[in-house]
């Protein structure tokens, strides 16, 4: 039975497999707030931008659905909106249609395909998608365009894209989403598009069920690959191969997924090296809430703790005329502070840093924004390399709620703050806007909350005795240290297991002399004298002499020539050069 690939699952494929073969199989989950205003908000732009291609065109030169296929044949109208594309294997609805001179002088115009993005920037997945729906409108005519069109953005820009290239890619993603379909099962594995997911709660309990490596997001796919090369296919066995360093190096900066898995299983902050979390100055915890498509900052929220009492400011910005406001309302505020030191969690509050300094360069004192950027910590920077908490991932919402803190709004994150504003945005609702002050200052005391326990953590970790709850990486012991002797097995089935690994071990890594791959593997001496380009060739040419110098004979041949090397050296005072 052949699958039929509908615009949905070739679209979910772009983000995760997984969704991808749930929408082939008929699966439903429960769409997420997230998910809901983003599918509402694109069908609304979709409206919006083929009103404003028509608004330019007469009633009869513009349709909507698929027209007769007689009027389609003579090229009847200029533009055509949603186009319904279906066969047995591929199924799409076309957001438009534009009839477009083409370069073929048998058909003189042929109709292209054109998509609605909302968003302001464009993306890879983008083009792909524009290049299915080339690629379904072919099968249902026979023509493959060879170009299409973005419209994107507020101001509904307009971005030709050839298609050639794209439809290789097309063509490979239908493949796998075909072979996919035909296969048992496959595994469930996560990823980012995890939290704007509609399945993400059943995907996330069957991995939790079966303690899945994707359940650590620092680990890759090639890395995970690698592990179930070598049997590891839990984060529990994970656990149990992190093997302590023999001795403490002062600059780490690379991050160890075993430790990670060990945390977890024991329970316990697990430090590693010497990391300082302490700065000079007063602290200043401070969060950015922004929109990342329109590259605008909307809020900004600072707490501080001064002579014992705990101060939270915000600062909103109604429109992107007003960010440069509440940035010099931030500086101004830090300036009231004695040696205020930022700190924050993430590298987004980073990024912010170096925009508004090149954003606003005339903005008051810029030394003081230097010193602000340069002495500004990044909580999980520190976290990364050096500590490792019993969590699945670093993220501040889960590493602050094993901490402690709650958030007042259930589900609380960074993608339902985008929906807060957008919908404030629209209504100006007091509500709205309350809400999104509120989830920013509790992610201000997260951060601080965080700072605190870390510089507590740390602290205990290179005590003598630490606490119970944290351990230090570079003291632990081997759980089951290397024996001489033979290995006593729980079950005879593990004996002839590593016997048989020790038999491919032979194969593969022990050679004898006579084998023929040995040959193979030699390669020639280079010659170790260094070459050197002659600068000039002079050719010799020497008459013959009329007898041998020792027999006296008279017949002589000429056989070759002879060649030399002569260095020409050009001494110096202080060095020698040819």
């Amino acid at each position: 039975m052949t699958t039929q690939i509908t615009q949905e699952s070739f679209g979910a494929f772009l983000k995760c497999p997984t969704k991808s073969r749930l929408y082939t199989n008929g699966a439903q989950g429960i769409e997420s707030e997230f998910g809901e205003w983003q599918r509402r908000t694109q069908e609304r732009y979709n409206a919006a931008a083929a009103e404003q291609l028509r608004s330019s065109l007469q009633a009869s030169e513009w349709c909507i659905g698929a027209p007769p296929a007689e009027q389609f044949n003579r090229r009847c109208y200029r533009l055509i909106f949603d186009y319904p594309v279906a066969d047995t294997e591929i199924q799409a609805r076309l957001h438009g249609l534009e009839l477009h001179r083409s370069e073929d002088r048998v058909e003189r115009y042929s109709y292209v395909p054109i998509r609605f993005v909302g968003n302001e920037k464009l993306a890879a997945s983008d083009r792909l998608m524009l290049a299915f729906d080339a690629f379904a409108f072919s099968r249902a005519t026979g023509k493959l365009p060879a170009a299409g069109k973005l419209v994107h953005g507020s101001r509904y820009s307009t971005v030709s894209v050839p298609l050639a290239k794209l439809l290789v890619g097309v063509r490979s993603i239908l493949e796998k989403i075909a072979s996919e379909s035909t296969k048992s099962p496959s595994p469930v594995v996560l990823n980012r598009h995890c939290t704007e997911c509609e399945f993400r709660t059943q995907c996330r309990q069957i991995a939790r069920e079966k303690d899945d490596l994707s359940l650590l997001p620092t680990i890759s796919d090639n890395q995970r690959k690698k592990f179930h090369e070598k049997g590891i296919f839990t984060v529990t066995q994970l656990s149990y191969t992190f093997r302590p360093r023999k001795r403490s190096k002062p600059g780490i900066t690379k991050h160890f997924p075993a430790l990670k898995a060990l945390a977890i299983r024991q329970q316990k902050i697990h430090i590693l090296g010497a990391p300082t979390v302490g700065g000079c100055g007063t602290p200043v915890y401070f969060d950015v809430e922004g929109d990342a498509d329109r590259d605008f900052y909307y809020l900004i929220g600072m707490r501080s703790e001064i002579e014992g009492s705990k101060t939270q400011y915000s600062f909103w910005a109604d429109d992107p005329a007003a960010e440069e406001r509440i940035w010099t309302d931030f500086l101004e505020r830090l300036k009231e502070i004695d040696s205020p030191h930022l700190i924050h969690y993430g590298s987004y509050e980073t990024k912010f840093l170096k925009r508004m300094r090149t954003r606003y360069p005339n903005a008051r004192d810029p030394a003081f924004i230097d010193r602000l950027a340069r002495s500004a910590l990044n909580l999980l920077s520190v976290i990364y390399k050096h500590v490792y908490f019993p969590t699945y991932s670093n993220a501040l919402k889960e590493v602050a709620k094993y901490l402690g803190c709650r958030w007042s709004e259930d589900g609380a994150s960074g993608l339902n703050a985008l929906v807060w504003r957008s919908k404030w945005e629209i209504s100006h609702d007091s509500q709205l806007k309350q809400k999104l002050l509120t989830y920013n200052a509790e992610d201000c005391e997260a951060t601080r909350k965080v700072a605190e326990a870390l510089a507590a953590a740390c602290e205990s970790a290179l005590a003598e005795k630490p606490t119970t709850s944290v351990i230090n990486a570079d003291s632990l012991k081997r759980e089951y240290p290397q024996r001489f002797g033979s290995t006593e097995f729980a079950l005879p089935e593990f004996q002839k297991i590593n016997e048989a690994a020790y038999w491919d071990y032979q194969r593969n890594r022990v050679y004898v002399r006579s084998d023929t791959r040995l040959l193979r593997r030699k390669v020639p001496k280079q010659d170790s004298r260094t070459r050197f380009r002659a600068n000039k060739s002079i050719i010799v040419e020497q008459e013959r002499p009329a007898s041998c110098r020792r027999c006296s004979g008279t017949l002589i041949y000429k056989w070759g020539r002879y060649s030399q090397t002569v260095f020409d050296l050009k001494f110096s005072p202080g060095s020698i050069k040819r």
